[in-house]
């Protein structure tokens, strides 16, 4: 990460599965793309409060806010929540071209059949829509992550289950 920093790369971090880090170690972070789990470990563990990971989906979005900007401050955080979407937070300084400082955004329709590899399919999609088309706005982005990780669902398996598409 110091070196993506030192060469003004953006830098996605997945962090999964979670262990503890120590303090610090986002600082350098653009985009933070904890699970509901993976968030509530954070949390207790970089924030001090306890949540239960099956609650996160139900936190009213100030308080997700919050949570969000006291972890990462700098940096904007996404939070994957399976079929329930995620939920976006920035900085107030740093909205990556959208126009909140967070929402949510619904998950896409699929026919699931099995969701190994979903977060990853995620991860990758937004980090290559990072990459080919950065001046969208970020809620494009999300978008088009859980549009690609709804897709990889719909198939057995985590690797061969990734749609071919092109981002262009």
């Amino acid at each position: 990460m110091r070196l993506a920093r030192k060469h003004s790369k953006t830098i996605v971090l997945n962090p999964a599965p979670y262990q503890p880090v120590p303090d610090g170690f986002f600082d350098g972070v653009d985009y933070l793309t904890p699970n509901e789990t993976e968030f509530a470990a954070l949390i207790g563990r970089h924030v001090g409060e306890r949540i239960a990971a099956d609650t996160v989906v139900g936190l009213d979005q100030p308080r997700l806010h919050r949570l969000c900007r006291e972890l990462l401050p700098h940096g904007s955080v996404i939070i994957t929540l399976g079929a329930s979407g995620c939920f976006v937070s920035h900085p107030e300084t740093h909205l990556r071209g959208d126009t909140h400082t967070c929402y949510r955004i619904p998950a896409e329709p699929a026919h699931v059949v099995d969701t190994t590899g979903a977060g990853d399919a995620f991860n990758g999609a937004l980090a290559a829509s990072l990459a080919q088309r950065p001046a969208l706005a970020c809620i494009e982005h999300v978008r088009f992550a859980g549009h690609y990780a709804a897709r990889s669902t719909e198939h057995t398996g985590a690797a061969l289950a990734m749609p071919h598409i092109a981002i262009v």
